[in-house]
C-alpha cells in the first residue's frame, strides 16, 4: 500500500488483483480509507481473460499451458498496478486455484513470473471479502445476503453492512453449469435449458437449505426484517448491464458504479432468445463472456430462486473492493491452508 501525506487521514493507493476462473481483474483505488466513510478520487479497473477454470474442469488440473497463460496475464496486471503507484498489489486467487491439485506448482510459477506474492483465498475468505465489497453500497447495519456465482463455485455470505455473520461455498459455477448444459440434447433450445435448470436447482438447493437453516427468521426474505439480496460476479454483472441496456438504451458499461435491480424472470427469457439467434451479438459483451452467458444465466436464476428473490440487486463491487476496504494484512482466516 502506498501512502501520501494528508492532514488527518493519509491518502492511499490500494490495489487488488483477483485471479478468477474466467478473468483476472485489477482494481486500483486512490483515496482516503479512514474509520469513517471512505472517499475515493481515482478508481481504475482492468480485466483480462484467463479461462483456466474451464481447463480445470475439463482436464482435472490447470496444466502448463493454462498456467503459462495466467502468468502472462498476471505479469501484465502487476506491472500496471505498479505503474499506477501500487508497488505491492494484493494478488488473491479464488476457487480455480484453490481446488486445483497442482495448486502449489502453479502458484510458484505465478509468483516467480509476476514477482509478486499470490495468496489463495479460502471459500470463507472469498465469500466474506465479496460481502464486504458488495455491502459497502448499503447503509451500515442493513441486513443482506450476497450470492457470487463464479466460474467454478458460488459463494454465499450473509450478515449486515459492516459485519459478516456466515458464509457458504457451493461447488457449482458457470463453467460447471456449461458442462451440465451440454449433457442435454438441444443445446440452447428451451427444453434443454429447462432440464438443465431443474438438474442444477436439485444440486444446489440442499446447500441453500443449509444456509437458510443458519439464518434467523428475521434475516430471511419475508421475515421481520428481510435482507437485501445482493449479487456480484462477472456473469451477474454482465446480465445487469445488459438489462439496463435493454430497458434504457444506455451504453453497456461494467464498472464499480453499476448497481442495478434485475427482474430475472423478465430479462432472462429475452437474453436466452437473443442467444439462440443473432441478437446477442448486439450486446457489447466480450466474446468469452458471451459464450458463458447462457449457462451463467441458468446458474444465476437457480441461485436467485434458492435465495427466495428473483429480483436481486446486482453490484459490480466484489471481493476486490472487499480487499481494498479491509486493507492489509488480509485476515488469516480468509486464506486457504498454505
Amino acid at each position: 500500500m502506498n501512502e501520501r501525506a494528508g492532514s488527518k487521514v493519509k491518502k492511499q493507493i490500494r490495489c487488488c488483483i483477483d485471479l478468477g476462473s474466467t478473468y483476472a481483474r485489477l482494481l486500483a483505488v486512490g483515496g482516503f480509507f479512514g474509520p469513517r466513510a471512505p472517499r475515493f478520487d481515482d478508481v481504475r479497473e482492468e480485466r483480462i481473460h484467463v479461462g483456466w477454470g474451464a481447463d480445470l474442469l475439463v482436464r482435472g488440473r490447470i496444466g502448463p499451458d493454462a498456467a503459462d497463460r495466467a502468468a502472462r496475464v498476471l505479469e501484465t496486471l502487476v506491472d500496471r498496478a505498479r505503474a499506477f503507484g501500487c508497488p505491492d498489489p494484493a494478488v488473491l486467487a479464488t476457487n480455480a486455484l484453490r481446488s486445483a491439485p497442482d495448486r502449489d506448482e502453479v502458484r510458484q510459477l505465478l509468483e516467480r513470473r509476476a514477482r509478486a506474492r499470490v495468496r489463495v483465498l479460502s471459500g470463507t475468505g472469498e465469500a466474506a471479502l465479496g460481502f464486504i465489497g458488495a455491502a459497502s453500497t448499503l447503509e451500515e447495519g442493513t441486513p443482506a445476503v450476497l450470492a457470487d456465482p463464479g466460474g467454478t463455485s458460488t459463494e454465499i455470505a450473509w450478515g449486515a453492512a459492516g459485519r459478516v455473520d456466515g458464509t457458504l461455498s457451493i461447488g457449482w459455477g458457470t463453467h460447471s453449469a456449461a458442462l451440465l448444459l451440454r449433457r442435454f440434447p438441444g443445446g440452447a433450445a428451451p427444453g434443454a435449458c429447462r432440464r438443465a435448470a431443474l438438474s442444477l436447482a436439485g444440486a444446489i438447493d440442499p446447500a441453500l437449505a443449509v444456509m437458510r437453516g443458519r439464518l434467523s427468521d428475521s434475516s430471511l426474505p419475508g421475515g421481520r426484517r428481510a435482507p437485501t439480496i445482493l449479487m456480484t460476479g462477472g456473469t451477474a454483472v454482465a446480465i445487469a448491464a445488459i438489462a439496463r441496456h435493454i430497458r434504457r438504451g444506455d451504453p453497456l458499461r461494467i464498472d464499480h458504479e453499476l448497481r442495478e435491480t434485475v427482474d430475472l424472470p423478465i430479462v432472462g427469457p429475452r437474453i436466452m432468445a437473443a442467444l439462440r439467434g443473432a441478437g446477442a451479438r448486439r450486446y457489447p459483451v466480450e466474446e468469452e463472456r458471451r459464450k458463458l452467458l447462457l449457462p451463467g444465466l441458468i446458474l444465476v436464476l437457480a441461485v436467485a430462486r434458492g435465495l427466495g428473490s428473483t429480483r436481486p440487486t446486482v453490484t459490480a463491487r466484489d471481493l476486490r473492493w472487499g480487499a481494498v476496504l479491509t486493507g492489509e494484512p488480509i485476515p488469516e482466516e480468509y486464506l486457504a491452508d498454505e
